[in-house]
């Protein structure tokens, strides 16, 4: 019996998301470095050290957040593959023809998303923790 294929969009469409998700990331990056990275800059800058630590515990916890918050995303997608038992997931799209994983395939990548929520928990946690280490 011939493997499952989940056959990709056409090529024009794929180029259209391409292009989509490329000029949105460059969209992040200009607003990150126009707008975000200078207010960090200014809000870090302070001459008391006391002040200047309590904002570095700030913005630590945030990134700790955000890594937490891609943690939970990770673990979503496990759960989420280990419920049907297949990769890519029903309903997916793919960029290219792509053979339908199942039984132990699956459930390793299950299991790898499921350590790589883990280890985003890990480091969001240790972020987190970095000032009062110092």
């Amino acid at each position: 019996m011939p493997p499952e294929i989940l056959r990709a969009a056409p090529q024009t469409v794929r180029l259209k998301q391409a292009a989509l998700y490329l000029a949105l990331g460059g969209v992040a990056v200009v607003i990150g470095d126009v707008f975000f990275f200078p207010w960090v800059r200014t809000y870090l800058a302070v001459s008391d050290k006391a002040i200047a630590l309590a904002r570095f515990k700030e913005m630590t916890l945030g990134l700790g957040a955000s890594m937490a918050i891609v943690a939970v995303c990770f673990a979503i997608v496990s759960a989420r593959v280990f419920i049907a038992r297949q990769w890519p997931l029903p309903g997916a799209t793919v960029w290219r023809d792509t053979p339908v994983v199942r039984g132990s395939g699956a459930r390793l990548r299950a299991v790898m998303f499921a350590l790589l929520a883990l280890l985003f928990l890990g480091l969001g946690i240790y972020a987190a923790r970095i000032p009062y280490l110092l």
